[in-house]
């Protein structure tokens, strides 16, 4: 047998180049690959033919059988032990189930919305199916599945597709904001509005999003106010996401919109809380876990003192200067919380959403869903400010080591078999699942695996 001269998955000596054709062309799928020796240990040796169709070696072994269990990995490395990394789990395949308990209902009232308004959309069938219909490539022989593809809908109203978005928020930000630690302060702040009927939702909204977006302008210093230096607070940049809470009773809907926002700001900034005003003694705090009520009471700080008097200003369409700013005796709520050491759950907890993914029975009525469809029509749940805008936030470096993971993984079970192309249901999935009868992996899990804490 030759000597070792070549690195694991090698085509000419570059392993880059080999995963560069996987990812492009996907030419591991159809190599010729047959065995052309085999060691006493169990190890196997193959060749191929490359793309530009010349024979090809692997001078390193690229599986072993040993025992009751079928190593997959060019050099061993992935077992059915450690293959972990890239395994579905059921559970949260099973939880996950449960989120799409409400599609069938809202799929319904989008037939009804688009036949009313005679528009012809194909909505409802995909919300319908979504999370309901999966391809996979079935490696028989080292029972292995790979989910290469779920049905999802990507709807606003969908639990599950908006779960699964809040999780890639947490692995957009994560890196960019450790990092941010270690000169800035992270605070969770919240606005809040009155509450507001079905008739005026959609103006409201239109409304808070265009004062944020001012109170974003003074922040970064492109718009000004005299008498007040903001340049002091640092600001570095700011996620928003709305949440509406709703009510109804009878014929009557009420809805409770209010931001949910990070801020991120210098670390020499900070204050303590001083002052108590109506918002003081709410009985519930915007903030989740609010360390700062203490004996049934707020302390506000200057700082959020100031934004409640010129978020009120601003979303009542008062001119912003020193005078009118002081004039205002209470302004509407705001809460500012530094929580820099645990911002990770303050994150999911602020960008799960706009509904509440633990309860399916936010859309009450049809009623209730041409409100809340009409009125969100066109604006984002979820947005950037600052730099948190303006930066491609994924650790590219991070996560393709996952990616990397999976492609070896893949490439180990392609170079013992071809896979075969099966299509299952959700409910024959979840029986598949329970029999333990099979390892399912996908690409999906292993960036999960990454970032452990990242679900919402």
């Amino acid at each position: 047998m030759p000597n070792n001269e070549c690195s694991r998955y090698n085509i000419n000596n570059s392993s880059r180049e080999f995963l560069y054709y996987t990812k492009k062309s996907g030419i591991y799928m159809n190599l010729n690959l047959k065995i052309i020796g085999k060691q006493v240990d169990g190890k196997y040796w193959r060749e191929f033919h490359g793309i530009d169709g010349k024979l090809k070696r692997f001078y390193r072994p690229v599986g072993y059988i040993k025992d009751d269990s079928t190593l997959i990995g060019a050099t061993g490395e992935f077992s059915k032990d450690n293959i972990a990394e890239v395994e579905v789990n059921y559970d949260k395949v099973r939880k996950t189930s449960k989120k799409i308990n409400a599609n069938d209902l809202i799929a319904d009232f989008y037939d009804m919305y688009f036949k009313d308004n005679y528009i012809e959309s194909e909505r409802a069938e995909a919300i319908r199916n979504c999370f309901k219909f999966f391809e996979i490539d079935y490696y028989r022989q080292q029972k292995v599945k790979d989910i290469r593809r779920v049905n999802l809908c990507h709807d606003k109203f969908c639990i599950n597709c908006q779960n699964w978005k809040a999780q890639l928020r947490f692995i957009k930000f994560k890196p960019v904001l450790d990092e941010l630690l270690e000169s800035h302060s992270i605070y969770h702040v919240v606005f809040t509005v009155p509450n507001c009927d079905d008739a005026t939702l959609e103006l409201t909204l239109k409304r808070m999003n265009d004062c944020f977006a001012s109170l974003i302008r003074i922040f970064q210093g492109t718009r000004k106010i005299k008498g007040y230096d903001f340049n002091k607070y640092g600001f570095y940049g700011a996620v928003k996401s709305l949440e509406l809470v709703i009510h109804e009773k009878g014929f009557l809907q009420e809805f409770h919109p209010h931001f949910h926002c990070l801020f991120v700001l210098d670390k020499k900034f900070y204050e303590k809380g001083a002052h108590i005003n109506t918002f003081s003694f709410s009985s519930k705090s915007e903030i989740k876990n609010d360390r700062r009520i203490k004996d049934g009471k707020r302390f506000f700080t200057d700082f959020e003192i100031l934004l409640q008097k010129m978020w009120y200003c601003l979303y009542n369409k008062i001119r912003l200067n020193n005078k009118n700013i002081e004039n205002v005796d209470l302004g509407y709520s705001v809460c500012a919380q530094r929580v820099s050491s645990d911002y990770k759950e303050v994150f999911k907890y602020t960008m799960k959403g706009m509904f509440d993914s633990k309860s399916s029975r936010f859309m009450y009525s049809y009623r209730m869903f041409v409100t809340l469809y009409e009125a969100l029509k066109g604006k984002k749940a979820i947005q950037g400010y600052g730099e948190l805008n303006k930066k491609s936030f994924f650790s590219e470096e991070e996560i393709e080591e996952q990616i990397n993971y999976y492609n070896e993984v893949i490439i180990a079970l392609r170079l013992l078999e071809d896979p075969e192309k099966i299509y299952l249901g959700l409910k024959e999935l979840v029986a598949d699942m329970e029999s333990k009868g099979f390892i399912y992996i996908s690409k999906k899990s292993s960036l999960g695996k990454k970032w452990k804490d990242c679900e919402v």
